[in-house]
């Protein structure tokens, strides 16, 4: 067991040693000041959550599981309308997979809905979010994502299903520039799921961007710790690594 510590030991001061060569490169060419804009914004904050809110839209369960969770024949036709909007994301039909989502929440055809079924909140949430390949500004709305995400985290009965909608409503906040909201948001993620490494180093780029870089080394430190590839998110430099004198203090601590 020591000598897989030790091992596992050197394997992070080397990985943290990497990161800290490719920081000096990639500060030589950060400009000097912070880019605004939601299409900046967006384009900063890609760290790796997908797999996530893929789960938490319930993209990721499978068809039979879905039926089990069928008690009600209007539930039986919620459900249908939800299969239909995952098959629509998937084939980037994202128009139609909110008629077809909020069909299974709100109701369609005499069919009353579901309106507390997590994952059909979740996977609107997922679609007003956006990706890289949804774009489309009529389609995409981080406010709408935000309310959806907030009551997809009120129905869910698993924490750990709360904490990534909570984590999801977070981003979207952040993609609103109200950071205030995102810190608050993430913060119930982190307190429903500490080790959700993707919410301590949400919160890190988010103190960072609202000048809290003390802060933000902490939850960044965390991060690590729970997965040292977010040494190596190459989305998080120009939020973080603008305030190198504290991440230079802090892979060096971790190095030591």
């Amino acid at each position: 067991m020591a000598a897989q510590s030790h091992t596992e030991m050197a394997h992070l001061r080397q990985t943290v040693a990497d990161a800290d060569q490719r920081m000096d490169s990639r500060i030589a060419g950060l400009q000097t000041t912070v880019e605004s804009g939601l299409a900046d914004l967006d384009a900063t904050f890609r760290w790796g959550v997908s797999e996530l809110l893929m789960g938490v839209g319930g993209l990721a369960t499978q068809l039979d599981d879905l039926k089990q969770l069928v008690r009600t024949p209007s539930q039986a036709g919620a459900y249908e309308q939800y299969e239909i909007a995952r098959d629509e994301f998937r084939r980037n039909l994202f128009d139609e997979a909110v008629t077809s989502v909020e069909r299974a929440i709100n109701g369609f055809g005499g069919n009353p809905g579901y309106r507390s079924e997590f994952r059909f909140h979740s996977l609107l949430g997922l679609i007003y979010l956006g990706s890289e390949s949804n774009t489309d500004p009529g389609t995409v709305n981080p406010g709408k994502a935000e309310s959806a995400f907030l009551l997809a985290a009120r129905y869910a009965e698993a924490p750990a299903d709360a904490a990534v909608a909570w984590l999801s409503a977070g981003r979207a906040a952040y993609l609103q520039r109200a950071f205030d909201r995102a810190i608050e948001h993430t913060q119930k993620s982190i307190r429903l799921n500490p080790k959700l490494g993707q919410a301590h180093f949400q919160m890190a780029k988010t103190l960072c961007v609202r000048s809290l870089p003390e802060e933000g080394m902490k939850y960044l430190r965390t991060a690590i710790v729970l997965d040292r590839n977010f040494l190596i998110r190459s989305e998080f430099y120009r939020d973080i690594l603008v305030y190198k004198k504290y991440t230079v203090n802090l892979f060096t601590e971790m190095r030591d």
